[in-house]
């Protein structure tokens, strides 16, 4: 039994049928729009940030409570790269407003502005290739 299974796989591998599986078709054009939205919002969210965490940044306060705060001041490009990130997350409109109910939340900002504040706290400032996101 143990011995069919690589013959039968190679069988399987080799026939047209199973070549036809294996091709990867092209990303719908609404996907491939909404990822490039999520990149310039990404952008936009990561330059206004970077721009004003030198201001904010209070050495008494943790990282958390400083990405937070940063993450308030930059609450309108913050708002349109959840918006688009939830494009990509949900299929319809009510998973959509779910995803966008979920990336709203504090931990979610935390998550997001954490990287920013940890590097302009070591001195390294953050590149954008480098942003997690």
């Amino acid at each position: 039994m143990w011995r069919r299974i690589p013959i039968l796989t190679a069988a399987l591998l080799g026939s047209v049928a199973c070549r036809g599986l294996l091709i990867l078709t092209p990303a719908p054009e609404w996907a491939v729009e909404a990822n490039a939205e999520v990149r310039r919002t990404r952008s936009a969210y990561f330059e206004r940030a970077t721009a004003l965490v030198a201001g904010l940044d209070d050495p008494a306060n943790d990282d958390a409570t400083v990405a937070l705060a940063l993450a308030h001041a930059c609450a309108q490009e913050y708002h349109a790269y959840a918006q688009a990130r939830s494009v990509l997350r949900g299929r319809t409109d009510p998973q959509r407003a779910t995803s966008l109910q979920a990336l709203e939340s504090p931990k979610e900002k935390v998550r997001a502005t954490l990287p920013i504040v940890q590097a302009h706290r070591a001195g390294k400032p953050l590149r954008r290739k480098d942003y997690p996101g």
